[in-house]
């Protein structure tokens, strides 16, 4: 996993960027309960609605359609927008992109509503904001875009080596669940390279 993670970004009140993109896959709707269900990537909108807080990103592009096959018509984008009103953002602050169902399409759905937004995207810049695992896939399908993107890694699980006792002999069933994310993105840029997304 450290392997695969992407690098952290320091950030200074110096830093702007016109959108901060926000990808999907943190939430999972309970539609008998009406309420969202956040997993450990909520960190990747948390992050960027501090970074628009300190006027870093301007604002916030929320990309994610619906990934549940049991609500296919309840977009994530569209969830998470209600969810920050509630919190109190301004949602003129903050578009959506509610139709991509994968990392290639956020790219390509993000890339289409930016040209709507702006005379001339390309000279806009653009805070790529998901978790450390998953930005080297990410970065590969926006550069395909032609954007000119940052990235800005969030999430990040492994931590610095540790030669103690508890992290060198100690099992840690923990371990399982990282090497199913490290299978999952390993995969997945090796499939979206024979898929020519990259």
């Amino acid at each position: 996993m450290r392997q695969l993670e992407y690098p952290d970004r320091k950030l200074s009140a110096k830093d702007h960027f016109d959108v901060a993109i926000v990808l999907g896959g943190m939430i999972k709707y309970d539609g008998k309960n009406e309420k969202l269900i956040f997993n450990g990537n909520i960190d990747r909108l948390l992050q960027a609605l501090v970074l628009q807080r300190k006027g870093i990103a301007g604002k916030i592009l929320i990309s994610g359609g619906s990934g549940d096959i049991g609500y296919p018509d309840v977009a994530e984008a569209k969830l998470l927008l209600n969810f920050c009103v509630e919190m109190g953002f301004d949602s003129n602050a903050i578009w959506i992109e509610s139709e991509s169902r994968n990392t290639a399409q956020n790219a390509q759905f993000s890339d289409k509503l930016l040209k709507t937004k702006f005379t001339h995207p390309e000279k806009k810049s653009y805070l790529i904001v998901t978790s450390a695992a998953h930005m080297t896939r990410a970065i590969a399908c926006f550069s395909a875009t032609g954007l000119h993107i940052t990235d800005y890694s969030t999430g990040r699980i492994a931590g610095p080596r540790r030669f103690d006792i508890q992290n060198m002999l100690i099992p840690n069933i923990w371990a399982i669940a990282i090497w199913e994310s490290v299978l999952h993105e390993s995969i997945g840029y090796a499939v979206y390279q024979l898929k020519g997304y990259l």
